[in-house]
């Protein structure tokens, strides 16, 4: 998130999502995966630490 603000990528058509690896009813804090993503249109050159992918749209199953 601080990259994010840092870069001006926030904005408020921005969606925030959160992905969860692991379920914390069984893992423990110090071992629960979890990633802070943002919608972002356009190029941005991103350091090695920052990761891009792209979610599939449509229903949840």
């Amino acid at each position: 998130m601080n990259f994010a603000y840092k870069n001006k990528l926030m904005n408020s058509k921005t969606k925030i999502f959160g992905i969860n690896y692991d379920d914390p009813k069984v893992t423990q804090d110090e071992h629960i995966r979890y990633e802070v993503c943002i919608s972002f249109k356009g190029k941005i050159d991103l350091p090695e630490e920052i990761g891009k992918g792209e979610l599939a749209g449509g229903r949840s199953r």
